[in-house]
């Protein structure tokens, strides 16, 4: 766990959320393997399994170009969490555009904080810096931008 300078607590440690044990993408073919859900249904169907309670902080989009370029296209929510001793929670909608489908990431838990949006942010925060992503540089000013944002 990380404490915060404002206060609160992170856990970056592996969870799951309940509405995200499915995988989003069963059903999208058919026996032959011919998709019968096209992408956006299937968007549509995880923005609907998201709790009324949770709070969405916006899409992060980026392209990313290394060795190999791919785009980066993330929509980012808070929920409340309940048990094991946190408030709240980060979660994530990340289309793969490798395998051409959309999928769940939890990504973060908080305590400590009141606020849900604070509490994304702060999640945030951690969720990138953990990745080793310099939020003062120009190599990751997608992420500085969307977490001034939130």
């Amino acid at each position: 766990m990380e404490p915060d300078e404002a206060a609160g607590t992170v856990n970056l440690d592996s969870f799951t959320l309940d509405f995200t044990e499915r995988d989003p993408n069963e059903g999208a073919w058919d026996e032959e393997g011919e998709r019968i859900l096209d992408n956006e249904d299937v968007l549509e169907q995880m923005l609907d399994a998201i709790p009324s309670d949770a709070i969405e902080l916006g899409t992060l989009e980026d392209e990313v170009d290394n060795w190999t370029s791919w785009q980066i296209n993330d929509r980012y929510f808070v929920t409340p969490w309940e048990g094991e001793a946190f408030e709240w929670a980060l979660f994530r909608i990340s289309w793969d555009d490798n395998w051409g489908r959309y999928g769940w990431e939890s990504c973060a838990r908080a305590s400590g904080i009141k606020e849900g949006r604070h509490a994304g942010r702060i999640m945030f925060k951690a969720l990138v810096e953990s990745w080793g992503y310099d939020l003062d540089g120009n190599e990751h000013e997608a992420y500085r931008n969307f977490l001034d944002q939130i």
